[in-house]
């Protein structure tokens, strides 16, 4: 009996780690999209002239910052059990919810064009 159940125990953390890696490579992917239109902001920004990019200068700051801390919430994930595992991806999905927000506001601040 304990053998089997051992047995089960294994069998679930075999059936989750493809999930956790295909989440994984998705938020990388989502990520790396992300630090791309950033860095296109900023680009747009300095196009547009001295008083833009000082408009949102701050804000691309901030959206580096909060890239960072979502990349090294993808990094916690990769070594985390389970458990330590759902909770890292409810704040990751947390992250890059209010990322995107933050981006969206830079670029309305900006007043660019969607990308």
């Amino acid at each position: 009996m304990k053998q089997a159940l051992i047995l089960l125990a294994a069998l679930s953390l075999l059936a989750a780690a493809p999930k956790k890696a295909s989440y994984e490579a998705r938020a990388r992917q989502e990520l790396a999209s992300i630090g791309a239109k950033i860095d296109r902001l900023e680009v747009r920004a300095r196009e547009k002239g001295v008083e833009a990019r000082q408009r949102i200068a701050a804000d691309l700051d901030r959206l580096r910052g909060k890239k960072g801390e979502a990349d090294g919430l993808v990094e916690k994930l990769k070594g985390a059990s389970e458990e330590a595992g759902r909770k890292t991806q409810a704040a990751l999905d947390r992250a890059i919810d209010d990322l995107k927000r933050a981006y969206r506001d830079a670029e309305r601040k900006l007043g660019a064009k969607k990308s």
